[in-house]
């Protein structure tokens, strides 16, 4: 019989083997090291107290993770064991999600699918989530030449400012203010004639993590900004994850000289 747990109960190694088993199979299956799960749940600010661990006597049969501000929850993460898909887990997990965050007196919850998980947001759209836009990655090939122009390395809390000066609707959860605070090195952020930036570089590509747009002229500064990247790191391909809500950043990254990855997701929403 399925029981239901708070993920209190677990160590972070019990919760690292939860989410392994439990991705196994899907669009992106994960593979965390138990320091590597210890990250992941507190850069996404992880309620451990309201996430869910769904068990079959000894054995892990789904994962919820709810992450928590204000009066607003998320589920960061949702997964059933290959053995125990199509048998209601999922189910159970989430009206107990929901049933929990209307007990917290939580106005919403928002999750985010791959956009062409159709059976994964049929599911969501079950329990009256609501799609409120595309979340877009962008992908832009290497400058072949550039100037070293002059931006500003500054503090994630100047960049948080910056994004605070967005209207908060036009970020994602990933993208957010409150994101920008728990980014950890090598997360850096920069600043320029009013447009913010976090980028994090690995050997393959820049990333960029969040944009704070300054609302006048933000395509030039984009370039701008992506010149002064490639002086930094020179020769590099960019990247954007893709959490960046189409109508707000769509039109500024593709006249950039970015295209649209092919990885997409969208935000859905459910008003308690």
């Amino acid at each position: 019989m399925i029981e239901l747990h708070n993920a209190l109960a677990f160590s972070i190694e019990q919760l690292a083997a939860a989410f392994n088993r439990c991705f196994e199979g899907y669009v992106i299956p994960i593979n965390l090291t138990a320091p590597m799960a210890a990250a992941f749940l507190r850069m996404h600010t992880t309620d451990l107290a309201n996430s869910i661990i769904a068990m079959d006597g000894e054995t892990v049969a789904g994962i919820l993770v709810v992450n928590r501000r204000g009066t607003t929850s998320r589920v960061g993460a949702m997964a059933v064991a290959p053995e125990y898909r199509s048998q209601g887990v999922g189910a159970k997990m989430m009206s107990k999600a929901i049933e929990d965050a209307k007990f917290r007196n939580d106005l919403r919850i928002i999750l985010e699918a791959i956009a062409h998980n159709e059976r994964a947001i049929a599911f969501y759209d079950r329990f009256g989530y609501q799609v409120q836009h595309r979340l877009l990655g962008f992908e832009h090939p290497p400058l072949t030449d550039s100037s070293a122009p002059s931006i500003q390395e500054i503090d994630l809390d100047q960049l948080a400012a910056l994004l605070l000066a967005r209207p908060q609707s036009s970020l994602s959860w990933e993208t957010s203010a409150a994101a920008a605070i728990q980014y950890v090195s090598p997360t850096r952020a920069f600043e320029h004639e009013g447009m913010g930036a976090a980028i994090v570089h690995s050997s393959e590509f820049t990333m960029f993590r969040t944009v704070a747009l300054s609302g006048r002229d933000d395509v030039r500064k984009l370039k701008t900004m992506l010149e002064a990247f490639n002086v930094i790191y020179p020769g590099c391909s960019f990247k954007a994850q893709p959490a960046f809500p189409e109508p707000e950043f769509g039109e500024v990254f593709e006249k950039a000289g970015f295209v649209v990855s092919d990885l997409k997701q969208v935000e859905m929403r459910l008003t308690l």
